[in-house]
């Protein structure tokens, strides 16, 4: 009995087995789905960009002739680019290194080559002129002393004294001048040039070193004073626009109740 029973699971056993490989056959889509998907390949790594190479960069030394070291150092550091550098290469040397693209490094060679040129020397004559209520009048045909009978109340005017200053554009000069020396006058232009007009602003002053009879009583040379003795007096100071070689009053001191110091000035630039 035992044996006919095992007989009939093994045979029921082999059917429910067959009818599931029957089924699987006839759905392929059932029969993939219910097992389970092979793993995923991962994807190729996508392939970088080669980096671009680095820009070649060009060294100059460039020496200055009159352009300030500091002014041409700030102003060429305006223009370098991010791998750029601009040193100056001493001071007494004056001169600028000067690291960036070719294209920068010309840009900077060029700038410096338009900015650093020999600046203008004016040439000023300089007179100082005393109007008066009485007295000889010297200067009848002068056309600016003309022009001054209708503003100025004087009736006769005299050249006291006149001298020639030369000075480089930016920089100071002074002198001497008077029929004693006793005035000073003190000059720095700034010289432009548009085209065919040349144009030269002026600061001016002038004065006279005047002493302390208090302090300089009983002294045999004033040269031995001690420095409280003596003080500057302005008598005029002013900044103006000159037109180069245009005569032009800088202005009027009244010396005392009757006279008055007039101060003529003209300037022109030379070689």
């Amino acid at each position: 009995m035992k044996k006919s029973v095992g007989i009939f699971l093994l045979a029921g056993l082999t059917f429910v087995f067959a009818a599931a490989v029957r089924a699987q056959s006839q759905n392929p889509a059932a029969a993939s789905a219910s097992m389970p998907a092979p793993p995923a390949e991962p994807p190729e790594a996508a392939p970088q960009a080669a980096a671009p190479p680095a820009p070649a960069l060009r060294t100059e030394l460039i020496k200055l002739k009159y352009a300030d070291l500091e002014t041409i150092t700030i102003l060429l550091r305006g223009y370098q680019s991010a791998l750029g550098r601009v040193m100056p290469a001493g001071r007494a040397e004056k001169s600028i290194v000067v690291t960036d693209t070719p294209e920068i490094v010309e840009k900077m060679i060029s700038i410096v080559r338009d900015i650093d040129i020999k600046p203008a020397e004016i040439q000023y004559t300089v007179q100082i002129v005393q109007g008066s209520d009485a007295g000889e009048d010297t200067l009848k045909n002068d056309a600016v002393i003309r022009e001054l009978r209708g503003i100025l109340k004087y009736k006769s005017f005299v050249l006291l004294d006149g001298t020639v200053i030369r000075v480089i554009d930016g920089e100071t000069a002074q002198a001497k001048i008077g029929p004693k020396g006793e005035y000073e006058v003190w000059l720095r232009p700034k010289y432009t040039k548009d085209g065919t007009i040349e144009t030269i602003q002026t600061e001016i002053r002038l004065g006279r070193q005047e002493w302390n009879p208090a302090v300089t009583v009983g002294l045999v040379k004033k040269e031995e004073a001690p420095p409280a003795a003596s003080r500057f007096n302005e008598l005029i100071r002013t900044t103006l626009l000159l037109k180069a070689g245009e005569k032009t009053v800088v202005g009027v001191s009244k010396t005392d109740a009757d006279r008055g110091l007039i101060l003529i000035l003209y300037g022109k630039a030379v070689k």
